[in-house]
């Protein structure tokens, strides 16, 4: 089980290239079997200025080149997903006249036919957006009331008016 909890830890990550225990470090492994073919020195160890401004230099230049590929490979990884699930920005603001997405609570009448963007022949307007947690707050113009529930992005649309 420990062996097999260091090898997994020594596996280098596919977004940054770092082991786990490369980074925590900030110098590449030594595993067990290295140890009996080296001379281990122990000078130095003790904790002087210069050492803990050196471990920190180290530190911070392993976690900054690493968090930089993270980041890379999360912007490139986002923008294959966004074209794979053709991701639209989502582009409505406050002051929109909406439509909301309401999906069937209780048997429906008439199938699939029914018509579930309410209100049918009106709109709400938008209120709030929240983009952190991809969700809006809308207000009801005619009844002067804000709706309890918060609705997720996908579940809007902006108004488009009555057809003739």
């Amino acid at each position: 089980m420990y062996m097999a909890l260091q090898i997994t830890r020594a596996d280098p990550a596919s977004a940054h290239g770092y082991a786990p225990g490369e980074i925590l470090l900030g110098r590449k492994l030594v595993y067990p079997c290295e140890l009996e073919k080296r001379d281990i020195d122990f000078e130095g160890c003790r904790l002087t200025t210069a050492l803990v401004e050196k471990l920190n230099s180290i530190h911070h230049k392993t976690f900054g080149k690493a968090g930089e590929k993270i980041k890379a490979y999360q912007k490139k990884y986002k923008k294959k997903y966004d074209k794979r699930h053709k991701v639209k920005p989502f582009g409505l603001k406050v002051g929109d006249k909406v439509q909301i997405f309401k999906t069937k609570t209780k048997k429906a009448k008439g199938g699939k036919t029914e018509i579930r963007w309410k209100p049918r022949n009106s709109f709400y307007t938008l209120k709030k957006i929240d983009k952190r947690r991809k969700t809006v707050l809308v207000y009801n113009p005619k009844t002067g009331y804000d709706l309890k529930t918060s609705h997720p992005f996908d579940r809007v649309r902006k108004f488009k008016g009555r057809k003739p």
